[in-house]
């Protein structure tokens, strides 16, 4: 199972896209959302995601590496 970052459209509610995070970059990630060990633990079983705010998405877009942020969009973290 893998992390990624679900961007939802903001009007119609549908997922539009998934950015994966790497392993790698899952710690640094769940620091920025201040996740306790259980909520990580809760994320990587597949039982459900996290809301993640403007700053936060900015925080992970440095951390991965990668721009996606728009708008347009709310930002979940979860499992795919």
């Amino acid at each position: 199972m893998k992390v990624v970052v679900e961007a939802f459209d903001k009007k119609s509610e549908l997922l539009v896209s998934e950015i994966e995070v790497q392993s790698t970059y899952v710690d640094q990630v769940s620091k920025v959302l201040d996740l306790s060990d259980d909520d990580l633990r809760f994320l990587l079983a597949g039982a459900g995601g996290f809301d993640i705010s403007i700053d936060q998405v900015k925080a992970i877009e440095t951390i991965i590496g990668e721009s996606f942020y728009s708008a347009q969009c709310d930002y979940q973290l979860g499992t795919s």
